[in-house]
């Protein structure tokens, strides 16, 4: 029917996730579009798109976050098609699994996801994204309590942010629904980290990450054994930036058919 085409499989379970989310924060949701919302989607959880079995994972993986599992749903799922589920799938697959009590076969089907994500962009659909995955992933790794991941993932995420573009709805949204579900799944203080750092023979030195870096001179460490130890219950993330100039000149000059001179003259 015209009415089923019109149907918008992903945008409605995305509608009931901020439904259940903002009911969990307290704010006030009117009670009849959530029961509406509620009935749709354990109505459509019964039937399985195999096309794109994104549709079907997400609607799993928000019932199960409103506390409505769909156990049989869930388990069709797993047995027939996982073989054939994307990263992202599985990880909300997994994620159902994990609200629902089922630890054991969340652990399971995640450790079969991998994280890597392929160059794509739909405008419609589920509108997927490097990015939009990658924040819904680390999202799905906080409610596993699986921060390592988290962590790992939203580096990527912020590597994202930082480069001016135009970001989408999805993409926007599940990046700070990661971030805030990260943050709250964590101690992180809002201030110093301890730390400390072994160069070479020397004896350890304690530090302290006051701000969003701490820069240490390697100038004298070529060749030798370098620890970084976290003393705090944060992820610290740690990169090594090089310079210098290659021994040897790669470049090599020459033309085709163009030439070009310069010349600088005074006024």
């Amino acid at each position: 029917s015209f009415q089923e085409n019109a149907y918008a499989d992903w945008g409605s379970t995305y509608a009931g996730h901020f439904l259940v989310e903002a009911r969990s924060l307290g704010y006030n949701v009117p009670e009849e579009i959530y029961a509406h919302w509620l009935q749709d989607a354990k109505s459509r959880a019964k039937t399985v798109n195999k096309k794109d079995h994104r549709y079907q994972t997400y609607r799993l993986f928000v019932l199960a976050l409103a506390k409505e599992p769909q156990m049989g749903a869930m388990n069709l799922g797993r047995e027939n098609y996982l073989g054939v589920l994307d990263p992202l799938s599985r990880r909300l697959l997994a994620a159902a699994y994990q609200l629902s009590g089922m630890q054991q076969v969340a652990r399971e089907i995640r450790t079969s996801a991998p994280t890597e994500i392929r160059p794509y962009r739909e405008l419609a659909g589920t509108y997927g994204s490097p990015l939009r995955d990658a924040g819904l992933m680390a999202y799905l790794s906080v409610k596993m309590d699986d921060m390592e991941t988290a962590a790992y993932l939203l580096k990527s995420v912020a590597k994202s942010f930082s480069e001016t573009e135009w970001f989408s709805t999805q993409e926007t949204a599940m990046a700070l629904l990661a971030y805030g579900a990260y943050y709250k799944g964590t101690s992180f203080p809002g201030g110093a980290v301890a730390l400390r750092v072994k160069m070479g023979d020397a004896a350890w030195q304690d530090m302290t990450l006051a701000g969003y870096q701490k820069v240490v001179d390697l100038d004298d460490m070529w060749g030798k054994k370098l620890v970084v130890e976290n003393k705090s219950d944060n992820p610290l993330f740690v990169t090594l930036f090089e310079e210098g100039v290659p021994v040897d000149n790669r470049i090599q000059t020459g033309h085709q058919g163009i030439e070009m001179t310069r010349g600088f003259f005074d006024a």
